[in-house]
């Protein structure tokens, strides 16, 4: 499946570039622009925040770019898998298409504005100041593409918002023991759950700099086991934290090599400093 657009040891890749996609969108992650093909990608990621019943603040970014043709990750995760990775913020990689003007989005029926290409860095659409809108759950959000003569043709993708990540009790992380997460689920198939255990990978590290990555589904709990904590628990505990993000994404076919892919995601963060 997914593994098939890495090569060779491709499912750890896959993990990382799912996590990238999550949060930032497919134009954030190099590993999906760094070659040259003749398919057109859009790809608008909605990074959210809030907590209780909402209303919720999303704040979304675009960018259009040719690359080679790929299978995009998709949040209804069918298999769990966990990786370790290096961790650091990760930038957004502007895009090399022009998608024709501004950028209508719409929640449910309603118009909150119109992303357009930041002059700072061209390439990446956001919404005006101040780059956000906010929502309820159960809303959806469509973004139009007015389209441009050899940049990226008309279409519009949509998507449900992700709904925030009410996490379970925790259980001290001890050595040798499994390390259980739960969350409240919210019964519907599309969604998916991200965990990132987070820590600074030696005594001289200045902030989390590792994490262990779980691509997961959205069931309510997912049990780390002790075999995979290892690293982890070997770390100073200073920087430790615990990321659970819920990702759901969809796409659109424009036409025979365009594709628009959207993902909402909201996360919860518990620092761990036992």
């Amino acid at each position: 499946m997914l593994s098939s657009i890495f090569g060779p040891g491709g499912r750890r890749r896959t993990i990382g570039t799912i996590a990238c996609l999550a949060t930032l969108g497919a134009g954030a992650c190099r590993s999906l622009t760094d070659a040259v093909g003749d398919n057109r990608y859009g790809s608008i990621a909605v990074r959210a925040s809030g907590s209780g019943e909402g209303p919720f603040t999303a704040t979304p970014t675009a960018t259009f770019f040719k690359s080679f043709e790929q299978t995009l990750p998709d949040s209804r995760t069918p298999t769990d898998q966990c990786g370790t990775f290096d961790y650091s913020p990760t930038t957004i990689v502007p895009g090399d298409l022009a998608p024709g003007g501004p950028l209508p989005v719409t929640v449910g029926s309603i118009p909150v504005g119109a992303m357009s290409e930041l002059a700072t860095v061209p390439g990446v659409f956001v919404l005006p100041s101040p780059n956000s809108f906010t929502y309820v759950t159960g809303d959806t959000m469509t973004l139009a593409v007015p389209g441009a003569a050899g940049g990226f043709p008309p279409g519009q993708v949509s998507v449900r918002l992700a709904e925030p990540v009410r996490i379970g009790a925790l259980s001290p992380d001890d050595i040798g023991e499994d390390y259980p997460v739960s969350w409240e689920t919210n019964g519907d198939g599309t969604s998916g759950i991200i965990i990132a255990l987070r820590y600074g990978a030696s005594s001289s590290s200045v902030r989390a700099d590792r994490q262990l990555l779980c691509i997961v589904r959205d069931n309510g709990s997912f049990t780390i086991t002790a075999g995979l904590m290892g690293e982890y628990q070997a770390s100073l505990p200073d920087f430790r934290e615990l990321n659970v993000l819920r990702w759901r994404t969809n796409s659109a076919s424009i036409d025979a090599r365009s594709v628009l892919y959207v993902v909402s995601s909201m996360d919860t963060t518990v620092a761990l400093n036992n």
